[in-house]
Order: C-alpha cells, then sequence, then structure tokens
C-alpha cells in the first residue's frame, strides 16, 4: 500500500482538491439542502456554523481521503473514501442539485476509483446507495463500478432509519484484467501474441522482457513490405507500474507518420490482449502528444485523468513526468 492521502486529481472537467474553511459557504449551498440530502447519511446543516464544524472536522493525513469537486473553479461538491479493511475502501459523493445529470459524479467517481486502486493500492472499492435513490447506483455503474447485491441494515440513514443498501464496487481485476503471463515458447504457432497483420502492415515479435511488477511485455517491428516502419509493445501486467506504462506502447517512424499505422497496429493486437485475459486496454500519452491523443481519441479511448508520474516509479527516472490516462474498452 502507498498511504498518500488526499491529491489533487484532474479529470477531463474538473479538478478534485482538499476542502478548506474558506468552502464552508459553497458546502452549506448543499448540505443545508433537504432535497439535496434527501439520501445521504446525514441530516441537513441547520445554518453554516454546522458546516464551519465538519470542514474543521476533516483531518488531512496520508490515510484521509476527502476532496472537493471544482468545475471551472467553482465548488460544486464532495467526493471521498474511508479504508472498510486493509484491502478495502469504501467511497461517497455529493454534488450540488444545480449541477446533477451532467456526469459530474461519474466522471469524479471514476477518477477517484483510479487512484485508489492504481495509486494508493486498494484491491477494491466500493459504494451503497439508498434503496429509493437508483440514480445513484446508476452514476456508480456509469464509473464501472459492478452491482455485487443487498447489504442488510447496512447504512444508518438520517441519523434513524437502517436501509437494505445495494453495494456496488471496482476490483483490481477490473481496472487491470486477469492478464495470462505466457512466454513466446509456450504459445502454438500462429498465436496472434507471435504476431499478425493486415495484408499490408505487419506487427513481429521480436522479443518478451519481465517487468518490475511481475508482467511481461512483448515488442514487435511494425513493418510495411518488409520495411520497418515503427515499434510495437504489449504489457500484461498490474498495479501502479503498468498504469503510468499502460497496457499499450507505439512508435512511428517520423518518415511513415500519417497513415494511421499506429491506430492499425493497435487494432491489431487488441484480440490478443482480450485473449490474453484483457477486457479493457490502460493507453497513456504525454499532454503535449497531440497526434498520439487522436490516435487514441480514434480508438475510442476515454480519458480519465491527467496525472502525476510518481516519483517512486522507473519511468520518472527516465524523465517522464505527466500522463494522460486513458481507458480503451475491448
Amino acid at each position: 500500500m502507498n498511504f498518500i492521502g488526499t491529491q489533487i486529481i484532474n479529470t477531463p472537467r474538473l479538478v478534485l482538491r482538499r476542502l478548506k474553511l474558506s468552502d464552508a459557504q459553497a458546502v452549506f449551498s448543499w448540505a443545508g439542502d433537504e432535497d439535496n440530502t434527501q439520501y445521504m447519511s446525514f441530516v441537513a446543516h441547520k445554518d453554516i456554523t454546522e458546516t464551519q464544524k465538519f470542514l474543521r472536522s476533516v483531518k488531512y493525513g496520508d490515510r484521509t481521503f476527502h476532496w472537493g469537486i471544482i468545475l471551472e473553479g467553482k465548488l460544486i461538491g464532495t467526493i471521498g473514501a474511508n479504508i472498510l479493511n486493509p484491502y478495502t475502501a469504501e467511497t461517497g459523493y455529493i454534488l450540488h442539485r444545480g449541477y446533477w445529470g451532467q456526469g459530474y459524479t461519474a466522471e469524479a467517481l471514476k477518477a477517484v476509483i483510479h487512484y485508489l486502486i492504481a495509486d494508493v493500492g486498494f484491491n477494491r472499492v466500493c459504494a451503497g446507495h439508498h434503496p429509493d435513490n437508483p440514480n445513484s447506483g446508476r452514476v456508480m455503474q456509469k464509473a464501472g463500478m459492478v452491482y455485487e447485491g443487498v447489504a442488510r441494515g447496512f447504512y444508518r440513514f438520517k441519523n434513524k432509519e437502517f436501509a437494505d443498501t445495494p453495494i456496488l464496487a471496482t476490483t483490481a481485476e477490473d481496472l487491470f484484467g486477469r492478464p495470462k503471463i505466457v512466454l513466446p515458447e509456450a504459445l502454438p504457432q500462429g498465436h496472434p501474441l507471435l504476431g499478425g497483420g493486415d495484408g499490408e502492415l505487419s506487427y513481429i515479435l521480436t522479443s518478451a522482457q519481465s517487468e518490475p511488477d511481475g508482467g511481461l511485455s512483448y515488442d514487435y517491428n511494425l513493418t510495411v513490405d518488409g520495411t520497418k516502419v515503427g515499434h510495437l509493445r504489449l504489457t500484461l501486467g498490474n498495479g501502479q507500474e503498468l498504469y503510468y506504462l499502460g497496457h499499450i506502447g507505439y512508435t512511428v517512424e517520423e518518415l511513415y507518420r500519417g497513415h494511421g499505422y499506429a491506430e492499425r497496429a493497435v487494432r491489431m493486437i487488441m484480440s490478443a490482449a482480450a485473449g490474453a485475459g484483457l477486457n479493457k486496454l490502460i493507453i497513456t500519452c504525454n499532454p503535449d502528444n497531440y497526434a498520439s491523443i487522436k490516435t487514441i481519441e480514434r480508438l475510442g479511448g476515454e480519458l480519465i485523468r491527467t496525472a502525476d508520474v510518481p516519483k517512486t516509479h522507473y519511468m520518472y527516472k527516465s524523465g517522464e513526468r505527466v500522463k494522460r490516462i486513458y481507458v480503451v474498452q475491448l
């Protein structure tokens, strides 16, 4: 585990940051609204002094996870997580009702789940919602959480009512898949991990090497009519090492750019990735690599967050500092 507390998280539209006492008026705008807090576990604040008391109670430390949700400089909600056991975190959130229905909560929740699993190291992130509030369950599903069942009498709402609570969760396996680590020599002839092509562009396995997390990277040359035009990498693994590296990496030599070779190569390797136990690909790139960004978007990649590469990551030592984290569904 890597207990790093509440660090800034950047999503496509939002910034998640620590709460401050000066946020009291904004927080009270929803925490003091009975309609906004109808399905929450706490009673609506009667006045702003209750909100100020709440903000003073948030003591940030390496095991505290509590963010304000910022949209264009304005605080519109909060999201946080509690540690249930050494491997599980439980999330909760509230958004000002003036911003409901625009996908902000799911966007924030998805990024927090990635942070808690990939950066902190939890194996499971779960959440529950009031049984009369199915909209919250749909938000969780949009964030990639899977319905697990109903926990009887799990939450106490409004300090008086115990409710049977639908529970949803995301696990590290949901995020990274369950990769099958197979050395090339153990693969049958013709296996897509060994190479393939589309009639013009081919990917040819050149080597396989172990990764620091225990995973395995397959390296390929990209060729057109026998001429090398680039390089492709598929990495099977999990955890923070893989997260910032990505399952897929590619380069196309400058002379051969503009033909869509990178996109075509990734599409060809997708079936091999699925057969190796992945249900999605994590693909990362530098924020200023506009060509790669366009390639990932054409592949259907969803931008989850823009994140600083941890100083403990081996990529940091080679000069990498910031990565855009995308997910492509297989």
